[in-house]
């Protein structure tokens, strides 16, 4: 970590020394200065930066506007991050997560759901960082409903056991859920999958919830009669 910051330190000393010597910097040299100042910590020279930046004209550029936004969005300034972001006429997922990731880190949580409300009307398929900052999001809003969705919506993606997705569950079932209201809910869909024909998601549906009431119990292992009896088919 301490040679990272030398180096990034180190670049931010170059590019000052660039601006002496009169030589003009571009897009890609912007946006990898702002990534010091992200890693630095260095928001005084982020905000100097910004102002230079929109000054030369680089700020409509979607690159160092991207930067900007990633920024602002981890050094927790999501009104700087959000205003960068509303200004730029496209925005793919990279850039959606990114503002999605500052939301659930520093809040307010209804944003990320309205952000995700969103990033769906734009036409684009949420991925593994979209779905585990919605699932974090729902935990702390207590919002079982969606967040029963978006965890169907995890299974049928293959993103079970992703690591990212695994600690976005942790925070969604410590927030208060009830086990016997998920239970039955899900119990509904896998009696639905099953009726369906589609045996697999049906399985695949059980084991998650197996996985869900293990996390609620504080347990790896171990889980009383009564959930399993419900969950299973």
């Amino acid at each position: 970590m301490d040679y990272i910051h030398g180096y990034k330190d180190k670049a931010l000393k170059m590019f000052d020394e660039m601006i002496v010597d009169n030589v003009p910097p571009n897009s890609v040299i912007y946006a990898s200065v702002l990534k010091s100042c992200i890693t630095l910590k260095t928001l005084p020279k982020g905000r100097k930066l910004h102002m230079e930046i929109a000054e030369e004209g680089y700020d409509s550029d979607f690159s160092v506007a991207s930067a900007l936004v990633d920024m602002y969005a981890k050094l927790g300034l999501m009104s700087e991050a959000q205003d960068i972001f509303d200004s730029l006429p496209n925005r793919d997922l990279v850039l959606w997560n990114t503002l999605l990731l500052g939301y659930a880190e520093f809040g307010p949580d209804n944003k990320v759901l309205h952000c995700f409300t969103q990033i769906q009307l734009d036409g684009l398929f949420p991925d593994v960082i979209t779905l585990a900052c919605i699932v974090r999001a729902c935990g702390n809003l207590k919002s079982i409903i969606i967040g029963q969705k978006i965890h169907i919506q995890i299974l049928l993606a293959g993103y079970e056991n992703d690591r990212f997705i695994a600690s976005g569950c942790y925070e969604y079932n410590w927030h208060g859920i009830n086990k016997r209201y998920v239970i039955a809910s899900v119990r509904i869909l896998v009696l639905g999958a099953f009726v369906a024909g589609s045996r697999d998601l049906s399985f695949n549906l059980q084991g998650y919830m197996v996985v869900l009431l293990s996390n609620l119990q504080g347990k790896t292992s171990g889980l009383n009669s009564f959930g399993l009896r419900d969950v299973m088919v």
